[in-house]
């Protein structure tokens, strides 16, 4: 595909997807911080139930990412796009109608099984000249972003006035208006079905060395988020005496700084060739970070800059680890290998998660962070293995 077979202006079209993507993040996250307070009126609740309500979203999407994106590159990206957003609509409609713990445990699976980010990306990635596609998924990611920290600002204020029933409601008209953007701003992108079974692109895109090393990296990338994020309340609020609902007035302006210093990084590394040495760069910022907090988190100052710091190597490694995927596969197989790339995500999710609740319960923060930083190393093995597979130069590959 070429991009002068482009019926939208491609602006248009990155910023559809983004909005999409959006639109599905903040519906949702905007539920995490009330299920486990106000969830209890559900009957039969228990705090381990509840948990179960929060987890089972990111399992079933674990589980279908693979099967969306390999669906995607046999009957469209369009097709798999709209059926999962249809799936998010009928779980949040089953969630918003729930009287037990359990029907909600269902919606909350059924919602997950809508999982459509493998093929937005490979959506994107079809659309996208090479060139640029680091920057587009740079765009994409801060709509998720923004999405996320919307959702933590806005859902406790829409809850007095909605409810769960009301948020998960909410949820099921998001789904709607997302499927209206997708039909009316994104065009449908050409595909070369494969000619195997679904099994065997799998395994073929499991077998190969280069991507087993991006799928390790994004893990440790994710579970080094998720294991952040956890504690970051902690080093903020007891650390510095931070009240919970004014955790927002550190971390937006932290992300918005972040956001100075990793966009002008990605759109230098793509347009002077130069991915290896700005992902060398995101690491080093994750690494520092980690470290910062590990022996001075009891400073403002210092965990203020480790948090720009922290945010600005994500970002960076989150568009061009995503980016770098979607170059080294080929059109026929670039659904399938995202949606490997998407499952390695949730369990990373997972894995830092249930990590950081080991590590916590026998260490103090100090040790969190160290621990962390272990992580970070990982990370940096599986980006030397990048490195030594591919080099991770420019291609003309479509």
């Amino acid at each position: 595909m070429t991009t002068a077979s482009i019926s939208r202006p491609l602006p248009v079209i990155v910023t559809a997807i983004a909005i999409i993507f959006a639109l599905r993040v903040f519906g949702f996250m905007a539920v995490l911080p009330l299920l486990m307070v106000h969830g209890q009126q559900y009957a039969g609740a228990t705090t381990a139930l509840l948990g179960c309500a929060i987890g089972v979203y990111g399992l079933t999407q674990a589980m279908m990412q693979m099967v969306m994106g390999a669906l995607s590159d046999r009957i469209g990206r369009h097709t798999v796009v709209i059926l999962g957003l249809v799936l998010l609509m009928f779980g949040s409609y089953l969630a918003a109608h729930a009287n037990s713990v359990y029907t909600l445990i269902a919606g909350r699976a059924l919602q997950g099984t809508g999982a459509i980010g493998s093929t937005l990306m490979a959506l994107l990635s079809d659309w996208v000249p090479e060139a640029h596609r680091g920057k587009s998924m740079a765009c994409g990611g801060v709509g998720v972003g923004g999405a996320f920290w919307l959702s933590v600002i806005l859902g406790p204020v829409l809850w007095p006035h909605l409810g769960l029933s009301g948020l998960f409601n909410l949820m099921t008209v998001l789904g709607g208006l997302a499927i209206l953007i997708l039909i009316i701003c994104v065009p449908r992108s050409s595909i070369d079905p494969p000619q195997q079974p679904i099994w065997v692109s799998w395994w073929h895109v499991v077998q190969r060395p280069l991507l087993r090393y991006f799928d390790g990296g994004v893990a440790c990338l994710h579970a080094i988020f998720t294991l952040t994020f956890a504690f970051l309340p902690e080093v903020f609020g007891s650390g510095h005496r931070l009240e919970t609902q004014a955790m927002w007035t550190f971390m937006l302006p932290g992300l918005l700084g972040s956001l100075f210093i990793s966009f002008p990084c990605i759109a230098w590394a793509e347009r002077h060739c130069k991915l290896q040495r700005a992902i060398v760069y995101g690491a080093v910022a994750l690494g520092a970070a980690s470290l910062v907090w590990a022996g001075f988190w009891h400073y403002w100052s210092l965990a203020c800059v480790a948090l720009v710091l922290f945010l600005s190597g994500f970002n960076i490694l989150e568009a061009l680890l995503m980016s770098g995927v979607s170059r080294v596969v080929d059109r026929s197989e670039r659904g399938v290998a995202l949606g490997v790339y998407s499952t390695s995500q949730f369990l990373g999710v997972f894995m830092g998660g249930a990590l950081g609740g080991v590590i916590k319960s026998f260490f103090d923060l100090t040790g969190v962070f160290c621990f962390n930083f272990g992580l970070v190393c990982l990370l940096g093995l599986c980006l030397w293995g990048i490195h030594c597979q591919s080099g991770l130069r420019m291609s003309s590959r479509p």
